[in-house]
């Protein structure tokens, strides 16, 4: 299963990449199979790992809607904190904002959307038991 995660985290970097006029000044593209590096620039320069933990956040939304049996077309609102933070934005989402979770997951993966991967957190933060009392995102 994680190798699937992982094949769908690299088809959209992939995706992105493709569809965009921007270049990348840092990258590697590896054989999911093979594990050969097909392509790398930079690939054992180190930089903070924002987009990791989009990525992190995607595979935690997609496990809990397999464990849980709800559905991506679920509606979340965008949470106050949410909104705006910034370059990380593209979309322009604002407090209150009722977007799918499909389309939150989408956004957090492909523009790099920062209020996208909070909201995400936020909805299933609030969803998961809580022992700890934590605020959703922390949990």
């Amino acid at each position: 299963m994680k190798t699937s995660y992982l094949a769908l985290a690299i088809f959209f970097l992939l995706l992105t990449l493709s569809l965009s006029n921007a270049s990348a000044s840092h990258f590697i593209i590896i054989d999911n199979e093979t594990g050969c590096i097909l392509q790398e620039q930079g690939a054992n320069d180190k930089f903070p790992v924002g987009s990791l933990t989009k990525i992190a956040v995607a595979i935690t939304l997609l496990d809990w809607i397999k464990v849980s049996g709800n559905s991506l077309d679920a509606a979340a609102e965008v949470p106050t904190p949410a909104a705006p933070q910034g370059q990380g934005n593209p979309l322009g989402l604002q407090a209150g904002d009722r977007v799918t979770l499909r389309d939150l997951l989408y956004l957090t993966l492909l523009p790099s959307d920062s209020e996208a991967a909070l909201t995400i957190a936020n909805y299933v933060g609030l969803k998961l038991p809580n022992k700890d009392q934590l605020d959703s995102v922390g949990n």
